[in-house]
Formats: structure tokens, sequence, C-alpha cells
């Protein structure tokens, strides 16, 4: 309905499939279809999804590459969601990020379950970039993506049914959110790159049972008698969105209680944002 040029990519086992090899500069319409098997994705039971990355002088696509390379042969991930219960990079390891991570940019890209599809609006400017989907080890490699020239004016306007703020470290959320089908505005106000993701949880839950919850669920102990990983179910969650970066996302929640929270770690000591408060709890309505 956007009059927007579309970008559709189906998620297989093995590969990223329909990315086209050269773009022109603008605004897109980016459909990400999961055709992963139910429990293959990386953010639990089968969500996975894609992102664009903008490669630098420094971060050449060989690079990037050999960095994918290397941490698919170490069986770690640079990512958050290995978060464990140690409170810095030096003694998590894998949590040391890649410096780059706070130099390229990050539109943003959706998420699906497993049989599904998702959509974001995002807006891709001139440079070679590289597709993927921000887990290193996954099997489907990275594909690289040319983009050309410059923006058109005149792009169409965005109308959002809600909007949502990040930040260090927190999240500018109105509350309550309401239930169903909406487009959610996504706005990246920090320094840093963030990403909001929602994970249903029983109601009457606080923000410190979710998070220890949440670290239990990415490879940390479990609180005897708390809130269980497996209570933990992502419902919303998209792609991460360096700092500056507004998106649009298509989304459609079920009432109920829910705990937002991002994972990128601190560039000066890998701690993930969720630990350092970036976490919510949101009510849907």
């Amino acid at each position: 309905d956007l009059a927007l040029p579309e970008i559709a990519v189906t998620i297989t086992e093995t590969a990223f499939e329909g990315v086209p090899a050269e773009l022109a500069a603008g605004r897109y319409v980016l459909t990400v279809t999961n055709a992963l098997e139910a429990g293959a994705g990386p953010l639990g039971p089968a969500s996975s999804g894609v992102n664009f990355l903008r490669l630098t002088g420094d971060l050449t696509a060989e690079a990037f590459e050999a960095f994918i390379t290397q941490v698919a042969a170490s069986d770690a991930t640079p990512q958050a969601a290995d978060v464990a219960a140690t409170p810095t990079a030096s003694e998590a390891g894998a949590l040391a990020p890649p410096p780059w991570l706070y130099e390229v940019a990050l539109p943003g890209g959706p998420y699906a379950l497993s049989g599904e599809t998702a959509s974001a609006v995002i807006d891709l400017t001139a440079g070679e970039w590289v597709l993927w989907g921000e887990f290193p080890g996954a099997p489907r490699a990275p594909v690289l993506v040319t983009v050309t020239g410059d923006a058109p004016a005149g792009v169409p306007a965005m109308n959002a049914d809600i909007q949502i703020t990040m930040a260090e470290y927190a999240f500018v959320v109105p509350t309550p959110l309401s239930a169903g089908p909406q487009v959610i505005e996504i706005a990246n106000a920090g320094q840093e790159p963030h990403f909001f993701t929602l994970a249903r949880v029983p109601e009457g839950t606080s923000a410190d049972d979710a998070l220890a919850a949440v670290i239990a669920r990415y490879g940390g102990p479990a609180v005897a008698g708390g809130l269980r990983a497996e209570d933990l179910a992502i419902a919303f969650v998209h792609g991460t969105q360096s700092a500056g970066v507004t998106a649009w996302y298509a989304a459609d929640l079920a009432p109920g209680a829910y705990v937002a929270f991002c994972f990128v770690p601190d560039p000066v000591n890998g701690m993930p944002h969720v630990m350092l408060g970036m976490t919510q709890i949101v009510e849907v309505e």
C-alpha cells in the first residue's frame, strides 16, 4: 500500500534466497519468509530474520567473511544472547564485540517465526552492503549487495500506530501497547546500536524476574523457584539498528504481559544492555 519497492527474502536451511545483487538507494519494504523448521532459529523457537550491514573501508567483504569464518570455527558468538552469568566481556569471552559493530550502518530488518512472513520498511544508502542473519554460526552465508545512486526525493511518509524510542540504556514505550495488527516505528536515539525484543511473560512478572529468566534462557543459571527460561516466549524481534536509524515494522501483538530487552554489548565493558537496565515490563491490551 506504500508504493515502495520490495525486497523479498526467503530464509532456508542453507541460504538467503531472493537477494538482489544490486539495488538503487532508497526506502524499501523488506519482506522475510521463514522456511526453517520449528526450533531452528537463534532467538528461540523458529525465530529468524535478516539485516543489512554496510561495509566500510576497514570492514571489507573479505574481512567480514573472515570474521564469520573465525566465529564459526571457534563455536562462539559475539552476540549478547550468549549472556551466561558473567558481568564482563573478559570473563564471558564470547561477549567481546567486534569494534566495527559500533561504526557500520545497520538499518534493521524483520524477524519471522517458522512458516510465517514478516515485513519492515528500511532505508538503504549508496555503498557496499551484506545481507546476513546477525548470527555468525548460521549455515546461511551473507550475501553481498551493491547499493547505488541517491535516494529519491519525496519518499512516502510512514504512518505508525506506535512510536518506540531506544537509547542508552532504556526504552521509551507507550504503555499500554495496543493489541492486534499494527505498524510500529522504532527509532534509535542513542549513540550505540540497539534492538527491541518482546517476550511473553506471566502476569505479575517484575523486571528483575524477567531479567533472571532472560539470563537463564541464554546460558546462565536458573533461579530456584523463579521464572523459568521456558516461560519466555519471543513475540516480536527485529534486526539491530545503528545510532540515528528509524525503521518501521509490521506486528500483531496478543494481549498480555511482555518483557522488552536489548542484548547488544556495551563497547567499553562488553556488558549486554539488558544488564545495564535496558529491560522493561510492557503491557499489551
